[in-house]
């Protein structure tokens, strides 16, 4: 290892904890996990010949710790609900951290750089379940409107028009204008109002659906004018398949497979700690020890 490698493995455990008391949690370097209870954050021994490492170690330290110094406890509907709350709170969160310290805003856009370089965040594609397009539309849209994050920004775009094409034109204009009301959010309670009124939206749109034509009753003399009447008034096909997808969706209750940035960091940071203790036969290879907590 040459001295600038040295100088980095040497500094990076002070600086994580330098940044855990500016952040107000415990910082805890070593060992092979990266985790959080709420309280504490866990980053493991890591490599060093890798240059996006510090970048992936200390976005995740300033993601989870804005988690603990700005999230609270609250309750979810259904996994969709779970899964938009938790989207509009990490933007919230990652928003507030960057108006106090613009310096950590610059950190999590490298990292989401990396993230986006090494396929973690990617964008739905044509076959995925509407759930998803919508998630990843909200996520990546966010991202790069609110937050700056760049490297998202084609994505949104790519997501965005699925999502549209997929649903009715009322409901893509609807959750559009929920978005542009994200920079307002103010608490976890925010996030999740956001989220129910995304969901609201989709029951609003789902229960448009028209209902089935009655039987014929018209006399044999009315049978000609009657038969134009209902071509007049068929509700459209393509409409009818957007809603009833909708409908589906809100049916499933499930929660869409979209990457939770937290989540995909602390597992590339635990893989990284992985291979820097077999490279080195079980010694470790970066800050901190190398025993499993």
């Amino acid at each position: 290892m040459d001295r600038r490698s040295q100088a980095i493995q040497n500094a990076l455990p002070i600086l994580a904890r330098a940044v855990g008391r500016k952040l107000d949690v415990e910082v805890v370097v070593g060992g092979n996990l990266a985790c959080t209870n709420g309280k504490r954050i866990q980053i493991p021994s890591l490599p060093f010949s890798d240059p996006e490492v510090e970048t992936l170690a200390f976005g995740y330290l300033e993601h989870e710790a804005a988690h603990v110094r700005y999230t609270e406890a609250v309750d979810s509907t259904s996994g969709l609900h779970q899964t938009l709350s938790k989207i509009f709170e990490d933007i919230r969160i990652e928003s507030l951290l960057g108006q106090e310290y613009p310096g950590f805003a610059v950190t999590l856009r490298k990292l989401v750089s990396v993230l986006v370089k090494d396929g973690e965040f990617t964008p739905p594609g044509v076959d995925d379940p509407i759930a998803e397009k919508m998630a990843k539309y909200i996520l990546f849209r966010l991202r790069s409107q609110t937050l700056g994050q760049k490297a998202v920004e084609d994505y949104a775009q790519i997501a965005e028009k699925l999502f549209r094409d997929a649903v009715p034109p009322g409901a893509g204009t609807r959750v559009g204008s929920v978005l542009g009301r994200a920079r307002d959010m103010q608490s976890t309670q925010d996030a999740s109002d956001l989220a129910l009124e995304v969901i609201q939206i989709l029951e609003d749109e789902k229960d448009q659906i028209p209902k089935p034509d009655p039987p014929d009753t018209s006399q044999p003399g009315q049978e000609s004018s009657q038969k134009q009447s209902d071509k007049g008034n068929a509700p459209n096909s393509s409409d009818n398949a957007m809603r009833q997808t909708l409908a589906d969706l809100l049916a499933s209750d499930g929660a869409p497979q979209v990457a939770d940035l937290g989540e995909q960091t602390g597992a590339k940071l635990q893989e990284a700690a992985g291979k820097a203790m077999k490279d080195s036969g079980g010694m470790g290879a970066g800050i901190g020890n190398a025993s499993v907590p």
